[in-house]
């Protein structure tokens, strides 16, 4: 079985489990590709993974679940939109030092890459966190 197709499996196994109101086992399937994922350095599909266990863990009603799984994508995040998004996501829980943490990191990581989305990212990031950009 080629490498993508077991990510593409495992991703449906879990959503037609989540769909049967099964979402436990759903997140085990998922904890278990992501520790596999993880032990062979594949970051792009620990971020993949975790979003997708994130929204199962949101619809469980479990905001514990959901930070751990925001956490875990963010580790293995190479974009600085996923730091961008996850802060939102804290954020809108109250969380505002783990968002301003996440700012910061998207934050670092625009800077070095000083695309035009990534201007515009810096940008937002100034207006919500002034101070950032001073540090």
């Amino acid at each position: 079985m080629a490498a993508i197709d077991r990510l593409k499996r495992v991703i449906d196994q879990s959503s037609e489990l989540s769909k049967q109101g099964n979402n436990p086992n759903a997140l085990e399937l998922l904890d278990d590709e992501i520790a596999h994922a993880v032990r062979e350095s594949r970051g792009i599909w620990v971020s993949t993974l975790s979003r997708h266990a994130t929204a199962i863990a949101y619809q469980l009603g479990d905001l514990g679940l959901v930070r751990r799984y925001r956490e875990q994508c963010l580790a293995h995040a190479r974009q600085c939109s996923d730091a961008t998004q996850f802060g939102r996501g804290v954020r809108s829980q109250g969380e505002d030092a783990l968002a301003k943490d996440y700012a910061v990191k998207s934050y670092q990581f625009s800077v070095r890459r000083d695309t035009e989305l990534d201007r515009a990212v810096v940008e937002s990031i100034s207006k919500q966190w002034p101070e950032i950009g001073k540090q």
